[in-house]
């Protein structure tokens, strides 16, 4: 066959076949459209700020954007939330407002999936960038409620004490001190140590090292002051023969120890007397006070450490010994 009959042939008809090429195109056309399906996922929006400024405003109400995933419907399946991250990047911006495009990255599973349409909700965002600004802050521990009944806190110590914050300039110069989570005391004996998180409250402000630190809890036994008074002096030894001719002598003495212990203790408890072996006539004498009390507490103070006593010789003591 010539060109010019198989150009003639081609060209036979032309409007025609024009026609059934376009209506075949838009059919193929609408079957892909058809084999694909649109879903639609909620994901955080990231904010990078890699340069030498950060947002201070703008984004707070807005955490999440929705993409929209066309796909082959076969396809579609395999996809989730975790597919994608959304993402502005104001890493070479300036202060002051701007519009930034968000962006949205795909996982390599992700990328392997043909055909694949994406669009994200809002497609750009508004902001308020600000120099950034990074300082060392204490960490303060937050203590709730109380040790057990004579027990007390002596140390909470906080590791690492201080923690790296980066921010807005304007927020992050106002910025004291970060506390930690609540840490409960309440009716604890014995310490312990644990792990817990720093509230962080402030959008625009993150913690270099970490949300968690270490928290020591020192718990010991709470002490306690009692003043005992009138409590009676035993002549001991008393050779035979004598008897004390003075008013038996009292003392007054202040104990110290924790409070399960001293709250117990009692006068009875309590063994104050004098050794009057070497007594050998009837007069007055000077004693050396002794003090025997529980191990557990200590005597801080007492009232004197002699004693001053009169004893007599009798006759008739002695004949009913």
């Amino acid at each position: 066959m010539n060109t010019k009959r198989l150009l003639e042939r081609v060209t036979k008809n032309w409007p025609v076949k024009a026609i059934c090429f376009v209506l075949a195109i838009l059919i193929y056309f609408f079957h892909q459209m058809d084999m694909l399906k649109t879903n639609v996922y909620t994901i955080p929006l990231e904010i990078r700020a890699n340069g030498s400024v950060i947002p201070v405003s703008g984004n707070e109400n807005l955490r999440y954007v929705r993409v929209f995933v066309r796909a082959n419907k076969d396809s579609i399946s395999s996809i989730s939330e975790n597919t994608f991250k959304a993402f502005v990047d104001v890493s070479s911006e300036k202060e002051g407002i701007v519009q930034c495009p968000v962006y949205i990255d795909v996982s390599e599973k992700g990328l392997l999936i043909d055909p694949l349409e994406l669009s994200a909700r809002p497609e750009k965002v508004e902001l308020k960038l600000e120099k950034k600004l990074s300082k060392a802050v204490p960490v303060r521990p937050s203590i709730a409620g109380k040790p057990a009944y004579g027990y007390k806190s002596s140390s909470v110590v906080v590791e690492p004490a201080h923690v790296t914050v980066v921010g807005p300039e304007s927020m992050i110069s106002e910025m004291q001190s970060l506390s930690t989570q609540a840490i409960s005391l309440e009716g604890v004996r014995n310490g312990f140590e644990k792990d817990v998180s720093i509230l962080n409250t402030n959008y625009f402000v993150s913690i270099l090292e970490g949300q968690k630190v270490n928290v020591n809890v020192s718990i010991v036994p709470e002490g306690m002051v009692k003043e005992m008074e009138k409590i009676p002096v035993s002549m001991e030894n008393l050779p035979l023969g004598f008897r004390l001719a003075s008013d038996t002598p009292v003392i007054s003495l202040t104990l110290e120890g924790r409070v399960l212990d001293i709250e117990k203790v009692t006068a009875k408890q309590i063994r104050a007397f004098c050794d009057c072996s070497n007594v050998e006539e009837s007069g007055e004498y000077e004693f050396p006070l002794q003090l025997d009390v529980p191990s557990s507490l200590k005597i801080t103070s007492q009232s004197t450490d002699k004693i001053m006593v009169r004893f007599e010789f009798s006759v008739e003591d002695n004949t009913r010994r």
